[in-house]
């Protein structure tokens, strides 16, 4: 859930369908603004900035691209080396 399906999720929600509505006001503020609420919507203060860095990231990719597809690639793997690393830490 945490590596594919969120990702696929919020790849469509956010850089899909945010990105192309805010596209109206100009790429850079699509970009900014889905960033933004990216980070909002996961809800962690402490990790607020880091998050909106990376939504902000991938809806750059995904306007350069015009797919989501990399963005989700890209998603993906940081959930799936973070997931790693957590299954990890619980090993040692």
């Amino acid at each position: 859930m945490i590596v594919l399906v969120a990702p696929f999720v919020e790849e469509l929600f956010f850089r899909g369908i945010g990105v192309r509505a805010l596209t109206y006001f100009g790429a850079p503020a699509a970009i900014l603004l889905t960033g933004i609420v990216f980070a909002g919507v996961h809800g962690v203060v402490g990790a607020l900035i880091p998050l909106a860095l990376f939504g902000i990231g991938l809806a750059w990719i995904r306007v350069r691209s015009a797919s989501i597809w990399p963005g989700f690639i890209a998603h993906a793997t940081y959930n799936g080396i973070g997931v790693a690393f957590l299954a990890l830490s619980w090993a040692l």
